[in-house]
């Protein structure tokens, strides 16, 4: 829709005799002809498609649960269509290659399968849904189809294409019960706290593999690591690798932003920071590759970011990840966080005590506070493990041992 079609129905612009920019005096007219238009186009899609009606909007984006949110539509889906064998077998043969990695023809092809599989509406369906159509941002005709008004609702769930009330409340509370049964074990703070303190232990161990850290580098670089799934932070948009509050027993790296050791000082010249540009480069460069590979390999250490768990599997055997290496359990920062029931089984794993054992009894029977106290002398105190004769294969269980949090 141009100025001419405006004009022509008593549209009013003006214009500046110096420049090609024109304003345009009536926006109602304008949308007058806008909806005329996109109802035009909407009456020849309801013609084409066979839909029972269609609607129009004015929105330029819109995603199908804003129109069911308020009950008033609701959104049957087409009938699934089924792949033949030799689909089937291609399907599963272009599964396998990365999509980013397809040639167009692929593409194409998958999406052809994916096609058949979505399905298509039947005429039933057709009889009884409608469209909405709204012109989208770059100018093209948009259309949301399936939807079924409040009136013909019935008529949906008697021929199966809707769920009934009844069956959406059964659906509802199975699946407020299974959320329930697979409650996390430990509290979403805690969780955060020992993701990043992962982070800085996987952080720590590749700061000893610069081979490694080039490696994932270059990786992160490459297309095989696309959006989403970055392995490092290339753009310097560090993860947070260090626990919100305070904490006494995590120890990070001074070159991954951890604090110096007391007593030492900083051995980066911050004077350097004054010094003209050139004059710096040359100093750096005046220091050798060694000194050069020792901060692309700190850098980019810390640049580490991925939580996918294959690919921290794989560095971590790789690297020699261990986050005992840089934090202990303690009675503050992770005892008390933990339920007294898993402080409990806790326990018993670390002894290899019975639970009808004169020790384990005697834990039990303490209050929470007194749990989080005792499993922190356990992990701390050399007294209290020669109290429980502690055996070098426990202390070593009682070494390794992080929350099963990930």
């Amino acid at each position: 829709m141009g100025l001419n079609a405006y004009k022509k129905a008593g549209g009013t612009i003006d214009t500046n005799l110096f420049d090609d920019e024109a304003v345009i005096n009536d926006a109602s007219k304008l949308d007058e002809l806008f909806s005329a238009k996109l109802m035009k186009a909407a009456k020849a899609f309801q013609k084409k498609e066979k839909w029972a009606w269609v609607d129009i909007s004015d929105a330029s984006h819109i995603m199908p649960y804003q129109l069911t949110d308020d009950g008033e539509l609701a959104l049957i889906r087409p009938i699934p269509g089924e792949l033949t064998d030799d689909q089937q077998a291609r399907y599963v043969e272009l599964d396998e290659e990365p999509y980013w990695n397809m040639e167009s023809e692929k593409r194409k092809e998958k999406q052809a399968l994916d096609d058949i599989l979505v399905g298509e509406y039947s005429d039933e369906q057709h009889a009884m849904a409608g469209a909405v159509l709204y012109v989208a941002n770059n100018g093209t005709v948009r259309e949301i189809v399936g939807l079924v008004k409040a009136e013909d609702r019935n008529k949906a769930v008697e021929a199966g294409f809707l769920k009934s009330d009844e069956a959406k409340a059964a659906d509802e509370a199975a699946d407020a019960a299974e959320k329930k049964a697979n409650k996390p074990a430990f509290a979403a703070a805690f969780i955060e706290d020992m993701t990043a303190i992962r982070l800085a232990a996987f952080q720590t161990a590749l700061l000893r593999k610069p081979e490694l850290v080039l490696d994932l580098l270059a990786f992160g670089l490459s297309r095989g690591s696309h959006w989403g799934n970055e392995t490092m932070a290339v753009r310097f948009d560090m993860e947070r690798n260090m626990p919100k509050n305070d904490d006494d027993a995590f120890r990070l790296c001074p070159d991954l932003g951890g604090d110096m050791p007391d007593g030492e000082d900083d051995e980066d010249d911050w004077d350097a920071e004054e010094a003209p540009i050139v004059e710096a480069f040359e100093a750096f460069l005046a220091q050798g590759k060694k000194a050069r590979n020792v901060e692309i390999t700190e850098s980019f250490a810390r640049a580490f970011k991925t939580q996918e768990a294959d690919m921290m599997t794989l560095i971590a055997e790789k690297a020699g990840v261990s986050i005992r290496e840089i934090w202990a359990p303690t009675a503050a920062n992770c005892f008390k966080r933990m339920k007294a029931a898993q402080l409990d089984t806790l326990f018993l794993q670390l002894l290899e005590r019975e639970a009808d054992s004169a020790e384990f009894r005697t834990f039990k029977k303490l209050k929470k506070g007194e749990k989080d106290q005792k499993m922190h002398a356990l992990f701390h105190d050399a007294d209290v493990q020669a109290i429980y004769k502690v055996t070098s294969t426990q202390k070593a269980r009682i070494n390794e041992w992080t929350p099963a949090c990930f």
